[in-house]
């Protein structure tokens, strides 16, 4: 158990089916053993977006697999394996879904909702772009 800490986030770890699977057996665990659950979380961003965002960065951080046959063969790999893991939590009303098209500060005001961690959005008002 880690002392003090109440909330942590894994980015990008559920990629397969079996990825699911061992997660999922360890939310077992740490629910029968401490009383502890999880919350998934999805960004839901069109492919569009996604490659936009891709693209913009390419330049900065030099990432081999931004480069557009890389995007495309990574985002097929998702629809194909990710994807269908992510519906059946979204059946199982296990996942909590944020429109992550809108400006920074608002993906983030979401997402604080949607984990329970803040009950508005601030003191003011967040714009959608």
């Amino acid at each position: 158990k880690a002392e003090g800490i109440e909330n942590f986030i894994f980015c990008g770890l559920l990629r397969t089916p079996e990825h699911f699977e061992a997660f999922n057996k360890w939310e077992s665990q740490l629910m029968e053993q401490n009383g502890m659950g999880l919350e998934h979380v999805y960004f839901n961003l069109s492919d569009e977006e996604c490659y936009k965002r891709s693209i913009k960065r390419l330049p900065v951080e030099n990432r081999v697999d931004d480069s557009n046959d890389h995007f495309i063969a990574r985002l097929k790999r998702f629809e194909k394996n990710t994807l269908p893991e992510i519906m059946k939590l979204e059946l199982e009303g296990r996942v909590k879904i944020v429109d992550a098209s809108q400006n920074l500060d608002y993906v983030h005001a979401e997402l604080r909702l949607a984990l329970g961690l803040a009950t508005t959005v601030g003191e003011r008002e967040l714009t959608r772009i």
